[in-house]
């Protein structure tokens, strides 16, 4: 802009010469300024447990509209440890929110940058710790630490658009977990509704992907889409991010990444990575 300027305030004597290399400078300006805004504003967060952990940067690689983003999701941990802002300071070194470079806590993540929208999954574990239970109290007290999560990042991040989606039916029994509640078609129905009920209670995104994996409440979901019975694969998450509604909800134009052939998942390996609790792995 100041070379734009000081070149404006020196027209010379060749004003149509001059003035079409003042239009080259301030359309160069224009995108500048354009590449500035759109590198924060196209940014995603990604927040919670194994499913968002193993998800690594499948959210950016499968949304064209996304440029950049930050998964903190931590294995294994619940909604309880990220409402209470667990981190280093308060917890033992070995705990899982410990167990990585980050923390269970909002507080530790940066917001110097735009986040335009976050993906939070968080409530499985809480829900596979109480043996799958749908008692009425035990929901609740899951969907106040939801809440309590989605409020925190509300305040630290007004602008971002949240989305809570639960999680789909799992592929087989969770014979790894001792309650035979847990391996039932429809065990994780009753979570998903206590999701659901802390997004609209935050009046933010809730997206139903429960049957998006091919279950429902009669029968499991199709297990190529799965690392386990429970945590999905490369597939998985190319099926999740093709989610029309999902789609929508995160802002995404989706292209040729969705359809072409599956790629090998970066970093570390779902089944190395699944080796935290007995739940969520």
């Amino acid at each position: 802009l100041k070379t734009f300027l000081t070149h404006t305030a020196h027209t010379g004597p060749y004003p149509v010469y001059s003035a079409m290399v003042h239009m080259v400078l301030l359309m160069r300006f224009l995108v500048l300024v354009a590449s500035s805004v759109k590198s924060s504003a196209d940014k995603a967060l990604v927040l919670g447990d194994s499913w968002a952990e193993y998800s690594l940067e499948t959210l950016q690689e499968k949304c064209d509209t996304i440029t950049s983003m930050v998964n903190r999701g931590i294995a294994g941990t619940t909604a309880a440890e990220w409402a209470a802002k667990d981190n280093c300071a308060t917890k033992p070194p070995d705990s899982l929110c410990c167990r990585s470079t980050g923390s269970c806590s909002l507080d530790d993540v940066s917001f110097n940058d735009t986040f335009r929208t976050a993906w939070v999954s968080i409530g499985g574990n809480d829900f596979f710790l109480t043996g799958c239970s749908a008692a009425p109290a035990t929901l609740s007290a899951i969907q106040a630490n939801i809440q309590k999560v989605v409020a925190d990042l509300q305040a630290l991040s007004p602008q971002t658009t949240i989305v809570l989606t639960g999680y789909s039916v799992p592929s087989s029994p969770l014979t790894w977990h001792p309650s035979p509640s847990c391996s039932e078609f429809s065990a994780l129905l009753p979570l998903n509704a206590a999701v659901k009920a802390a997004a609209e209670a935050q009046s933010v995104d809730y997206v139903d992907v429960s049957q998006v994996m091919g279950g429902n409440a009669t029968q499991y979901s199709d297990a190529q889409f799965y690392a386990d019975s429970i945590h999905l694969n490369e597939a998985g998450y190319r099926q999740l991010w093709h989610h029309p509604p999902l789609q929508a909800a995160m802002q995404c134009l989706l292209g040729q990444s969705v359809s072409g052939a599956p790629r090998k998942l970066k970093g570390a390996s779902l089944a190395s990575l699944a080796v935290i609790l007995p739940w969520m792995r």
